[in-house]
């Protein structure tokens, strides 16, 4: 506004023009609006109007940018807040449930419900915070690099994979898939205990020992 009050100043300095009629012009040419009513008939006026044009249509897509960075901001936020103050029931629950399933179709369910993981995206995804189409590259991604297909990503798995085209690895990847042991939730999420056999672990538990 400073600008377009500066400009009208300007103008009327240039144009046979009243103040009111150099605002209109100001305002109609900032908005890219342009009516073309008000005529500038001075080449001065048309030299200033080329900077102003320039400086308006720049300011106006920055103010437009700063409304929808702000709108994108508390979307954002009403996000996080809705994340920590919906109260889980049975309906959330099975949509969280069928979240994990979604992402993960192949894991064999122990009907103990999600592990704390599990829980954690399939919320995001319920409150929209994230999409699946967001989540999924990145469990390919994972699924790439667990050369030894143990549902872990460490350094072995780096190092095997290191000299290998993309190909060879979707290639094994592939072939991992095929011959793959179904696994148990707990299998996947790393939830045995140390010194603890897999089997005695209930696999829908989050919350490991001390020692662990």
């Amino acid at each position: 506004m400073l600008l377009q009050l500066l400009s009208g100043a300007i103008f009327i300095a240039l144009e046979p023009w009243d103040y009111g009629s150099a605002m209109y012009h100001c305002l109609v040419t900032a908005t890219t609006v342009g009516f073309g009513d008000v005529y500038i008939s001075t080449q001065a006026g048309r030299a200033w109007a080329c900077v102003h044009i320039l400086l308006s249509v720049a300011l106006l897509g920055e103010l437009i940018s700063t409304f929808d960075d702000l709108r994108a901001k508390r979307a954002a936020s009403m996000a996080r807040i809705r994340m920590l103050t919906t109260r889980l029931n049975s309906l959330m629950l099975d949509n969280l449930l069928n979240h994990a399933k979604t992402m993960r179709p192949l894991v064999m369910r122990d009907g103990l419900g999600l592990a704390e993981l599990e829980f954690v995206l399939a919320m995001m995804l319920e409150l929209g915070v994230i999409e699946m189409e967001q989540v999924k590259p990145f469990i390919k991604q994972f699924r790439l690099l667990d050369v030894d297909g143990n549902a872990r990503l460490g350094r072995a798995d780096l190092d095997a994979s290191c000299n290998k085209s993309l190909a060879e690895l979707q290639m094994a990847a592939t072939n991992r898939q095929k011959l793959a042991r179904q696994m148990s939730v707990g299998d996947r999420m790393g939830l045995s205990l140390i010194g603890t056999p897999p089997a005695s672990v209930h696999s829908g538990s989050a919350i490991p020992s001390a020692q662990s």
